[in-house]
């Protein structure tokens, strides 16, 4: 993938995500990946998923960013799937991979993603666990304890303003 492209896909960018928009990015993050890698990406949601920190909805972002990256960059993937689960009090992002797994032990001495990674969850109040079950994959998950529900029930669309909209898929676009 050219470096071009690779910037474009992988590096930082504005992102703003209104309530219940990481569901959004994160389709849009899978589809930019699919387009700019050739290797097939795929994004599922399970449960009803709430985010209203911003914060904590860019730091799931950025997890999900950098764990697309690791398997493209180290795994050679053919196909990866970014999951967004609620369930029992949790909500969990998943990015799995078919790639060719990674040797945990060797992990910690090189580059920044994983450090980054589990410094986010813990911004999050929550944990990262890396899974190899090489050759035949990465799973990358981090799971936080689901955010309480709105006093006065929930008013979320659960969608990004189309202002919002246009940002965020000008920014995936390769210019």
């Amino acid at each position: 993938m050219p470096s071009s492209e690779r910037a474009t896909l992988l590096g930082a960018f504005l992102l703003w995500i209104d309530e219940g928009g990481l569901e959004f990015a994160l389709k849009e993050l899978a589809s930019s990946t699919s387009r700019l890698s050739g290797i097939s990406c795929s994004f599922a949601c399970v449960g009803q998923v709430e985010i209203r920190d911003n914060a904590q909805a860019v730091h799931f972002f950025r997890i999900a960013q950098e764990a697309l990256n690791n398997a493209i960059k180290h795994g050679h993937p053919k196909a990866v799937v970014v999951a967004l689960e609620a369930s029992n009090g949790a909500l969990s992002l998943r990015v799995s991979d078919d790639g060719g797994g990674f040797d945990p032990s060797g992990s910690e001495k090189k580059g920044m993603g994983l450090n980054i990674m589990r410094y986010r969850a813990r911004m999050l109040a929550g944990t990262l666990e890396t899974q190899s079950n090489s050759p035949v994959g990465t799973m990358v998950t981090c799971t936080i304890a689901r955010p309480p529900a709105p006093a006065g029930g929930s008013n979320s669309t659960g969608h990004v303003s189309e202002k919002k909209k246009g940002l965020l898929s000008s920014t995936l676009q390769v210019e």
